[in-house]
């Protein structure tokens, strides 16, 4: 027998019969006999209106087992799930919120997790349906209609290897939430406590002739502080029009230690000998940066289409500080008078240097509007199109003082940009020229950006989705997009970072040496091209799992890199980045972003994702606050999820340039100061939830790698081993409101929860050492993970 369940106040109540028909694929009323019991399905309220099937679902109880407070959160949680995108933001994904644009993530990352009715994970080529490029994945919020709390919540934490890096945070939050209007005030304040290298046991590397201990000098992590005060307001006029408001304030600072200053003297022999000064105190670097960003955004619909305008605003203005040490001249000259140079000198003789400073703003202005919906329909259901057009104006007003030297930079650059896409069903449930399938669409975009500084560039790109049975969908995708480099790589202030320490492939050697970084204006544009092939397989037993998997292949021309490790091959191709003395021994490295001449990347990504709760929304709503327990009283049930990925990496090799090595970063060649490409990079993450307690184990893995930098100077000494990286966290939590005893008893304990993270919880780094089993002093563990196991303690209150 058919049972009939009336729909969740969750779910969207259908407008018409045809409605119920579309979406539950039967056929229509008209069709039907006498005595036919027709199933109709609904499609949540919010969900993305796509035949693309998520890769991942959370429901309010899968959300419930992260312990996370807020949706950023909970979003930094799911993380590996959702990141690894293959575009230019770093594989971070695209943010909906109830399947419509947003002006930014600031809009919902404070919102609390209760307020989370389910997340839905969508793979690349959905971005297109909403404007956005097919190269992040999309993660869609489906919040509660009605919700509301003031949220606070302390943190405070260590690492368990003592010795500084204390951290402190606080937090509070106003939320509102309502079917026409949403409103989100709140406010946060961190600092992080320095942790220098004598606490972490760093051996002394002289850097000069009195040979001073300088480890209490220098920071491996230096002292922070962070305050953030932002606000969001949302509110519908009429049933399809809405409009939101949301501005943020960041102040953040950075006080990194740099060693003590020295002074070279020459003696009565000519001799030199050079000396530091503690009773000058530590260099030191500050850096200043205030962020303002103002974002609006009018959403509507008009018949069948969706459209919305978005505008933003941003000003982040940094300012960095280096101190350079004592005048010589000074110095010398007390010493001329008959000053002793092993005492200590009185304040006359310490006579700063002006300091390098650097100051930049950077200005961000865009508008996009967007729109999307059907065109003409077909037997297989209505071809969709999306169109985006859209003004960016970017500015970047830099000036940086280097001993005395005053370089400028002043850079605009306006950005005209359109873009369309198709998705053309071809059949659905027996129906289209290609009825056999049960459901199969192609789709293709066009994108055009007009760059005042770059020109024209283009993406283009198709796809296609098929799903031969309910329960397997495959996707495949190419794109080839231009794309330049932006402002901050261009023009960014020029800084010098003395005492930086540099591991040298070409001497086998760690040196102690001043790195350059900032902007370089030589950089040119990269053109990618990707293609990408996916399955994803939804099982009805057991209920709840989903498999995952993809091949990725990139090939970039031209792209753009950060200056990579100090190898043999790489001294060779960019000369003019390094400095040595005649003896070999370097002196300076400039780290500035460079262009390689191709790269190419293979790898398969695969994974399985396990809810008890089906991982499709399941369970009843909770009710009031979102809380469990906040409704009707049910019996504990246990809810635990589980997740594993595993990406393999088949090819990732740099071409330099004509008449170079091949750098492969899988064999013996690496791009930054961690090694080269693990093989497999693996996470894998569980959670249960019950009566009140929950937890959360993450575990996360990559593989050995090998970097080769050997020379005629050194042809064996050379090569560094990097081992496996493990970590492992921990999440603990315990909801009181489960124990309604408990709270009757001490009622200031509702709606509060406790909550204990450890990270790294073995204590575990990467170790790395050369063929003689030796660890190189820039290697040393401290350097590697200054902060090891850290555990934090916070409690979370909401009225």
């Amino acid at each position: 027998m058919a049972q009939v369940t009336p729909p969740s106040s969750s779910e969207e109540p259908p407008a018409d019969d045809a409605a119920k028909t579309a979406e539950s694929g039967d056929a229509p009323a008209s069709e039907t006999q006498p005595g036919d019991i027709v199933v109709v399905g609904q499609r949540i309220r919010g969900a993305v209106d796509t035949d693309v099937k998520p890769e991942l679902q959370l429901s309010e109880k899968d959300v419930a087992s992260y312990g996370a407070s807020s949706i950023g959160d909970l979003l930094a949680a799911i993380a590996p799930q959702v990141g690894g995108g293959r575009g230019r933001g770093g594989g971070q994904p695209v943010i909906l919120l109830s399947g419509r644009r947003i002006s930014s993530f600031r809009e919902l990352r404070n919102i609390p997790s209760e307020a989370i009715l389910r997340v839905d994970v969508l793979p690349e080529q959905v971005a297109l349906k909403f404007g956005y490029a097919a190269d992040q994945r999309v993660v869609n919020f489906i919040l509660k209609p009605n919700f509301a709390a003031v949220t606070l919540e302390v943190e405070a934490g260590a690492p368990t290897d003592g010795g500084g890096g204390f951290h402190q945070q606080y937090e509070g939050s106003v939320v509102k939430l309502a079917p026409n209007s949403r409103i989100n005030l709140s406010s946060e304040y961190k600092r992080d406590n320095a942790i220098t290298q004598a606490q972490r046991g760093i051996a002394t590397v002289p850097t000069t002739s009195d040979a001073i201990d300088q480890t209490p000098y220098r920071t491996l992590q230096s002292a922070s502080d962070d305050f953030t005060l932002e606000g969001t307001v949302n509110r519908y006029f009429g049933d399809v029009t809405s409009a939101t408001l949301n501005a943020t304030l960041e102040l953040a600072s950075r006080n990194p230690l740099l060693g003590l200053a020295s002074v070279p003297f020459t003696q009565s022999d000519d001799s030199v000998f050079t000396r530091s000064f503690p009773e000058y105190g530590a260099l030191d670097q500050s850096s200043r940066t205030t962020t303002g960003h103002l974002g609006a955004l009018v959403d509507s619909s008009l018949g069948k289409w969706k459209g919305s305008l978005t505008g933003n605003y941003d000003i982040v203005h940094s300012t960095t500080i280096t101190q350079r040490g004592l005048d010589p001249v000074a110095a010398q000259a007390y010493i001329a008078g008959g000053g002793d140079l092993n005492a200590i000198f009185p304040p006359v003789a310490l006579v700063s240097r002006d300091p390098d400073t650097a100051d930049s703003r950077n200005r961000t202005f865009e508008i996009v509007a967007n729109a999307n919906g059907p065109v003409f329909d077909t037997a297989a259901g209505p071809v969709n199109l999306s169109l985006a057009t859209g003004f960016q104006q970017f500015n970047i007003r830099s000036r940086s003082v280097r001993s005395g030297a005053v370089a400028t930079a002043d850079l605009t650059r306006g950005q005209k940009n359109a873009q369309a896409s198709l998705d053309i069903p071809l059949a659905r449930d027996g129906e289209g020229v290609l009825g056999f399938a049960r459901s199969l669409s192609v789709n293709a975009n066009i994108a055009y950006r007009d760059l005042s500084d770059f020109g024209g560039l283009t993406t283009y790109g198709y796809g296609l989705n098929f799903a031969p049975i309910d329960a397997v969908q495959f996707t495949a995708s190419s794109s080839t997009e231009q794309g330049a480099p932006s402002l901050s790589q261009l023009g960014s202030p020029v800084i010098v970072n003395p005492n930086s320490f540099v591991f040298d492939y070409v001497t086998n050697t760690t040196v102690v040496i001043p790195t350059i970084t900032g902007g370089n204006p030589a950089l040119t544009a990269d053109r990618r091209n990707v293609l990408d092939f996916g399955i994803n397989v939804r099982l009805k037993k057991p209920d709840g799992l989903s498999l995952v998997a993809n091949y990725i292949r990139e090939r970039n021309d031209n792209p753009i890199s950060s200056f990579p490790t100090l190898t043999a091959a790489i001294q060779s191709a960019f000369p003019d980045r390094v400095v040595r003395d005649s003896a070999g021994q370097l002196i300076s490295v400039d780290l500035r972003p460079i262009n390689f001449q191709r790269e190419e990347t293979d790898r398969i990504r695969v994974g399985l994702n396990y809810s008890s709760g089906g991982g499709r929304g399941g369970g009843p709503p909770m009710m009031g606050r979102g809380r469990p327990g906040g409704g009707p009283a049910e019996k504990p049930k246990l809810n635990y999820r589980f997740s594993l990925y595993d990406t393999v990496y088949l090819r990732d090799r740099i071409f330099i340039r004509d008449g170079l090595p091949v750098l492969d970063l899988l064999d013996g060649s690496a791009t930054g100061s961690g090694g080269g490409q693990a093989r497999h990079t693996v996470s894998t993450d569980a959670g249960a939830f019950y009566d009140g307690l929950g937890g959360f184990l993450r575990l996360s893995y990559g593989s050995a790698t090998r970097v080769d930098g050997g020379t005629a100077i050194a042809p064996a000494g050379s090569t560094l081993d990097f081992g496996s990286k493990f970590n492992l966290d921990l999440r603990a939590f315990f909801d009181f409101d489960q124990k309604e005893k408990l709270v009757e008893a001490h009622p200031w304990l509702k709606h509060t929860r406790l909550r204990l993270s450890v990270n790294n919880l073995t204590n575990s780094y990467q170790r790395v050492s050369d063929e003689n089993g030796i660890v190189p002093l820039s290697y040393q563990r401290g350097f590697v993970d200054p902060v090891g196991r850290y555990v934090e303690i916070s409690l979370r209150k909401q009225f």
